[in-house]
């Protein structure tokens, strides 16, 4: 799966949820992250996704300087 997301949303670190992936933002002059969903499911069994816009989320991660 991951060949075809980044075909579509380029090298990232894919998050997968029930509601779809999810990609890593760094913000800016910050040492956190946000994720932002790319695509949703089309499916209740998760087979098929449709990407959309980027949808920033609530969801931030601290990010280490060392990683």
């Amino acid at each position: 799966m991951t060949p075809d997301l980044e075909r579509y949303f380029g090298e990232h670190t894919f998050f997968l949820d029930n509601a779809g992936p999810h990609i890593l933002e760094p913000a800016e002059a910050s040492e956190t992250g946000r994720l932002v969903k790319v695509a949703s499911w089309t499916d209740d069994q998760c087979t098929a996704l449709a990407p959309h816009e980027p949808e920033s989320t609530d969801v931030t991660i601290k990010l280490d300087a060392a990683a």
